[in-house]
C-alpha cells in the first residue's frame, strides 16, 4: 500500500489565497483608491496566519518597541515576541501595542503591493537602523543555555560561532509583486551592513529575496543553494565571499514555496534565538519617582 503524502504545498496556497481575499474585499469595501485600508485588512490576516504556525511562546502583534530607557522607534506592522513574561507593556485604544525591546524577536512590514516610487525596502531599512540606534538591550551571550542558565567558556565548549544569540530577525511580506524587478535591489543593497538589511523579503505571487550560497569553492553553481538565514554573523561564521544577496522567483502553483519558505525560516531562527527576560524595575525606575513626595520609614527590619 502507497504511502499518503501531506500536501502541505496545496494548505500553503489556500493561505495565500485568504491573504490576497482580504486585499481584494478591503479595497472594494473602501474603494479601490484607500490602499492603507486595504493594507490593514492585509496585515491582519498575515498577522493571523502567522501566529497559527507559532507555538504558545511567542506572541503575534504590531505596534512599537520600547527600551529600558522608554527609548520607541517607528511602528511595526507585525511584532513576534516572547511570551512566557510580559510581551507588551501597553496597549492603546486603537489596537497599537508597545512591546519591551529585550522580548521582541522579529519585526516585519507587509504591504499590499510593491510600488518601487514609494522606495519601501528602503523605508523598511531605515526603520531598522533606528531601532538598532536608538534602542538599547543587552545581548546574549553565547554562553547561555537558556534565559536563566549559563555556563563557564573555561570549562564548556557547545559549538556556538555566533557573537551572541538575541538577533532580531526582519522580514518583509508584499502580496502582489507591482513593478518591483531584481535589478533594482542593486542600488539599494549597496553598501548597506547586512545587520541592516531584511533578513527575508517575500513576494507573495513572485519569488524571495535572500542571502545565498550559490556556487563551491571551485565557483560552480550549486544545485541546492544554500540559504543564509542570519547574514548579520556571515564575517564570523564560514567564508562570507560564497554569500550574495539573490531573488529567486517562484510564481504560479510554485508560489506556496515562498511563503512555505518564510514559515520555516521563522521557526528555524525562533529555535536558535535565545533572549533575556526584560527587568520591569528598571523601566519603572526611568519613570522617574518624582511624584512622590514624602517618605516614611515604617520599620528598620
Amino acid at each position: 500500500m502507497a504511502s499518503i503524502k501531506f500536501e502541505l504545498n496545496k494548505v500553503i496556497s489556500e493561505e495565500i489565497k485568504e491573504i490576497v481575499s482580504a486585499r481584494d474585499k478591503a479595497a472594494f469595501i473602501h474603494g479601490s483608491t484607500d490602499i492603507d485600508a486595504a493594507g490593514d485588512q492585509v496585515e491582519k490576516k498575515v498577522r493571523e496566519l502567522i501566529s497559527r504556525r507559532l507555538p504558545v511562546l511567542y506572541y503575534t502583534g504590531h505596534g512599537h518597541i520600547v527600551d529600558k530607557n522608554l527609548n520607541y522607534n517607528g511602528q511595526h506592522d507585525l511584532i513576534i515576541a516572547d511570551n512566557n513574561g510580559s510581551p507588551v507593556l501597553f496597549t492603546a485604544e486603537n489596537g497599537t501595542e508597545y512591546f519591551p525591546y529585550e522580548s521582541v524577536y522579529a519585526v516585519a512590514e507587509i504591504k499590499s503591493t510593491y510600488d518601487s516610487s514609494k522606495k519601501p525596502i528602503e523605508a523598511f531599512i531605515n526603520r531598522t537602523s533606528k531601532m538598532y540606534q536608538n534602542l538599547h538591550r543587552i545581548e546574549t551571550s553565547p554562553t547561555y543555555l537558556s534565559q536563566t542558565i549559563s555556563f563557564s567558556s573555561e570549562y564548556f565548549e557547545n559549538g556556538e560561532k555566533r557573537p551572541y544569540k538575541s538577533n532580531v530577525f526582519k522580514f518583509m511580506i508584499f502580496v502582489d509583486g507591482g513593478n518591483f524587478k531584481p535589478e533594482q535591489l542593486e542600488s539599494i543593497y549597496q553598501g548597506v551592513d547586512n545587520k541592516l538589511l531584511p533578513n527575508l523579503i517575500v513576494i507573495l505571487n513572485r519569488g524571495i529575496i535572500m542571502n545565498a550560497q550559490v556556487s563551491d569553492e571551485n565557483n560552480k553553481i550549486l544545485p541546492h543553494p544554500m540559504m543564509k538565514l542570519f547574514p548579520e554573523f556571515n564575517d564570523t561564521i564560514g567564508k562570507p565571499e560564497q554569500f550574495v544577496w539573490t531573488f529567486w522567483e517562484a510564481t504560479g502553483e510554485n508560489s506556496a514555496n515562498n511563503l512555505a519558505l518564510l514559515y520555516f525560516a521563522l521557526n528555524e531562527h525562533l529555535n536558535k534565538c535565545l533572549l533575556l527576560r526584560p527587568n520591569f524595575i528598571e523601566y519603572f525606575a526611568n519613570i522617574g519617582l518624582t511624584g512622590f513626595k514624602n517618605v516614611k520609614i515604617i520599620s528598620g527590619r
